[in-house]
């Protein structure tokens, strides 16, 4: 999908955060922020949460998906962090894969209080995908790789698959 362009034939299908598992001794934490709880992510941690999702019947199968993650940072501090997803993607009546881990993304912090950025961080290859094919997927905030200079928590608010919707009629005569 191209970056800047959005239509009704693309849609955000939603991950529901507080179904996420927390992994591992340094897994995120459930904080108080804003009337509501987010995920807080540290730094000097590999945080990890774990989700799966079920693709719509919507779908446009064989699309490629776009994960993004929406950020919330507590302090108006500067740096970088490193985050890194995971997935297997399996359609059904077939076996899931080993798992693929695409290159980490390094992110800038906003500097700005309270802002909340939205940020891609992986694009996972549609081929052969199907409507109702399930991603099992973690999320880490890679904390201790030397690129990660953002020195606090960041807030985990929301988490989004932009997919390509399969719509009823065309755009023009030849072009779904």
């Amino acid at each position: 999908m191209a970056q800047g362009r959005w239509s009704i034939e693309q849609d955000d299908f939603q991950v529901q955060i507080t179904g996420a598992k927390l992994v591992g001794a340094d897994a995120p934490v459930w904080t108080d922020w804003k009337g509501s709880q987010v995920l807080a992510f540290k730094k000097n941690a590999i945080n990890t949460i774990a989700f799966s999702v079920q693709l719509t019947h919507a779908y446009k199968e064989g699309s490629n998906v776009e994960f993004h993650i929406h950020l919330a940072y507590p302090t108006n501090g500067t740096g970088n962090s490193v985050w890194q997803m995971t997935h297997s993607w399996a359609n059904i009546n077939t076996a899931f894969p080993t798992a693929t881990t695409p290159t980490a993304v390094t992110l800038a912090a906003p500097a700005v209080l309270d802002q909340h950025t939205v940020n891609q961080v992986a694009t996972l290859t549609g081929t052969g995908k199907t409507i109702s094919s399930v991603i099992l997927c973690s999320l880490s905030r890679l904390g201790t790789n030397v690129a990660d200079t953002y020195d606090d928590f960041i807030y985990l608010v929301a988490a989004d698959f932009h997919i390509v919707r399969d719509t009823i009629g065309s755009i023009s005569e030849y072009t779904k």
